[in-house]
Order: C-alpha cells, then structure tokens, then sequence
C-alpha cells in the first residue's frame, strides 16, 4: 500500500487498532487497502481465472493481519499487513499445483493481464529457489521456514513443532544466514 505521508499511515494504524473490536472500521480498511490487493493478486497470479480466488485469500490475509497485529512489536500496520497479504497468497499459490501443460495451454490462450512470459518464469523461478533452499535448510530449519512463510507467529510455530520459541528464532537466524548465502550465489550465476 502507498503510504501517501505520515497522515494516511496513522489512518491506517488507527483503523487496524479499531477493527479488531469495529465492523464499520474494518470495512473502511479493507476498503482503503482494495486497491493494494488488486495489484498485488494481478502482479502474483498465473491466470485470471486464479484472481478471484487470490483475491480472496489476500482479503483473509488482511483479516488476518487484523487479528494478530500487535502494535507493541513495533511494526507499522502497513507494513505487517502487506506481509501477511503476501503470504497469504504465497500459500495458496504453493497448495495448488500446477501442471506444465496447462501453463502452456494458458500463455497459449493470452489469459494474462500481465506479460505471461514473465509471470510464468518468476513462477518457475521462485520453484527453482525454494527447491535449492530446501536443500540447504535442516529438517527443523525447513519445518520452520515453512511456518514462517504461511505467517505464523514463532510462539504458534514453537507449539506446532513441540519446541522452545527460543529453538524457532535461532532456526529462523540459520535460516535468513543460510538464505542470504544460497540468493547471493544465486545472484552471481
């Protein structure tokens, strides 16, 4: 989301605050963030058939930012919510699968509000990536990525995986260490 000066962000800041507990404040959020959804579903999704659907998911992405925005951890509004948006819809790009053909069928049809080619490489790309990451993250590392990606807190994360949080900010640690080196590597070819 644009952050149109210091007067929108406490606008946004104030509304999240009150949609937890306020129907008509969480309307105009997520009437004020529509816009931001529509670019980032577009931007993200393989064909407009999966728009809608994606849509949705970034709505209950939103929804989910709401509930567990924690102002206390020092993160803007803005900020958390266009990482849960994300992740949000990450996750229910990785659920479903997709076969080659109909890839090809779709780049094919022109189904695409957006360069095909180049939404079907990033696609591919980030595939490519997260198979060498996997390779390079421990079980545990791997198990915890994946928590982290789909949003969930450290505490939620450590109950899952019968852990300490403790144990799941260190994993994330080797994890961003481990990360950093694969992309920089990744970069350089």
């Amino acid at each position: 989301m644009k952050n149109n000066g210091n007067g929108f962000s406490q606008k946004v800041q104030k509304l999240a605050l009150e949609a937890k507990t306020d129907k008509d404040a969480l309307s105009e959020l997520i009437c004020l963030y529509m816009k931001t959804i529509q670019n980032t579903v577009s931007s993200m999704a393989i064909s407009t058939d999966e728009v809608s659907d994606l849509s949705q998911e970034a709505l209950m992405g939103l929804c989910d930012a709401v509930k567990t925005y924690d102002e206390s951890k020092g993160a803007q509004f803005i900020t958390y919510a266009s990482v849960c948006i994300r992740n949000k819809i990450l996750s229910a790009l990785r659920r479903k699968p997709y076969e080659t053909d109909e890839i090809t069928e779709e780049i094919q049809d022109n189904k695409y509000g957006v360069n095909p080619e180049f939404s079907v490489v990033d696609k591919v790309r980030v595939g490519e990536l997260m198979e060498i990451i996997s390779l390079h993250l421990s079980e545990k590392e791997l198990m915890v990525f994946e928590g982290y990606l789909s949003g969930k807190s450290y505490e939620r994360i450590a109950k899952e995986l019968d852990m300490t949080t403790k144990t799941v900010d260190n994993a994330m640690q080797r994890v961003r260490k481990k990360l950093k080196a694969v992309l920089d590597s990744e970069n350089s070819n």
